[in-house]
């Protein structure tokens, strides 16, 4: 695993503006020549808890951290931290690990993490002030997606770089979550579940258009949708799907190509809904209510 992260990470390097004349092929790569190629790289994971350690950190000036990034504290944790500003931290351009950023109360953006281009997974919660991901602009593809418990988070926009999803999805609990844009571009969820679920506002989903493919599970409960368009494009799906208790859903009509035109074989489990229907509901040509 490490050695396809470092593999990865010498592709982006060649990208970037330093001072190297060529890139060997991939293949070709040694774990030295990785760290030959980077200004400054921080072994191991890093854990940025208080303001204090991220003005310690940024100071260091490094490019690339070859573990997981830590901003905050552990979700399931009952500490807070006191960052209010990650501005310092626009060295870092690759992370090898995944990006938690996560219990920081009075943090109220992440400008700042603006040049990276590379990380494993993100995982983004309780964080009650921040607005938007739009400095993550750059980052192209994500092992896993985590968002949830962040009160102020209007919508997924500075995720339009990503395409691909290797694992899962999970959109939870999102008090002001209006819409989904910023995942335009998403087109799979390869291995795992996609989940949105208690986001009270979010009344449409027309940004997932794109999206073909997902290798798990589908749920999609506690919202006020009235309909399932933006999964028009969705030919393949692992699982069953689970909708329940959204109360004005009655429209799934977007399921149409999955259903019938790939010829679906898994369940849908509604309840609680406007309308739930089974499979063989869509199949007859019952998609609405």
């Amino acid at each position: 695993m490490k050695s396809n992260i470092l593999k990865k990470l010498v592709l982006l390097i060649c990208v970037l503006p330093v001072a190297f004349t060529s890139c060997k092929d991939d293949e070709d790569v040694t774990p030295a020549q990785v760290v030959a190629s980077i200004d400054k790289v921080f072994d191991g994971n890093a854990v940025l808890s208080s303001q204090a350690q991220v003005n310690d950190f940024a100071a260091e000036n490094y490019n690339t951290i070859d573990g997981d990034l830590l901003i905050g504290f552990n979700a399931s944790s009952t500490q807070m931290s006191d960052i209010t500003s990650l501005s310092q931290l626009t060295s870092i351009r690759a992370i090898g690990g995944k990006l938690n950023i996560s219990n920081n109360p009075i943090l109220s953006n992440i400008e700042g993490l603006n040049a990276l281009n590379f990380i494993r997974g993100l995982e983004f919660r309780k964080n009650a002030i921040i607005t938007t991901l739009s400095p993550l602009v750059n980052v192209l593809e994500l092992t896993f997606l985590q968002v949830e418990d962040n009160d102020a988070l209007k919508n997924m926009e500075g995720l339009s770089g990503v395409a691909n999803i290797q694992q899962y999805a999970i959109v939870r609990r999102n008090a002001d979550l209006l819409s989904l844009n910023g995942l335009n571009n998403l087109e799979a969820i390869e291995d795992g579940q996609f989940s949105i679920t208690e986001s009270p506002l979010l009344t449409n989903i027309s940004a997932l258009s794109n999206l073909k493919l997902i290798g798990g599970t589908l749920s999609i409960n506690f919202t006020p949708l009235t309909s399932l368009n933006g999964l028009s494009s969705v030919e393949s799906l692992g699982g069953d799907m689970f909708f329940s208790f959204n109360t004005q859903l009655n429209d799934y009509c977007a399921l149409n190509n999955l259903i019938i035109q790939n010829t679906y074989s898994e369940e849908i489990n509604a309840l609680g809904n406007a309308y739930d229907p089974t499979v063989q509901d869509i199949i007859d040509g019952n998609c609405s209510n």
